[in-house]
C-alpha cells in the first residue's frame, strides 16, 4: 500500500500526484461534482479538530492535558 501525501489527479487516463496547495484545491473545486463531496469533507474534519482542540484546552488551568 502506498501512503500519498499529496492530491492525485486523473486526466486524460493519466494519473499525477500534486501538493496540498491552494491552486490545486482550485482545481478540485472545479471539477464537475467534487466540491460538493470535497466540502462535505473539509467541512466533518474541521468540525473533528475543532472538538479535539476545545477538549485539549479546556484539559487544566497549567496548560497541560488531564
Amino acid at each position: 500500500m502506498k501512503i500519498r501525501k499529496g492530491v492525485v489527479f486523473s486526466e486524460y487516463g493519466k494519473e499525477s500526484e500534486q501538493p496540498y496547495i491552494p491552486d490545486n484545491a482550485t482545481k478540485i473545486f472545479n471539477m464537475d461534482k467534487t466540491s460538493v463531496t470535497v466540502w462535505a469533507f473539509i467541512k466533518a474534519e474541521a468540525a473533528q479538530v475543532k472538538a479535539e482542540t476545545l477538549v485539549k484546552s479546556h484539559g487544566s488551568a497549567n496548560g497541560k492535558p488531564r
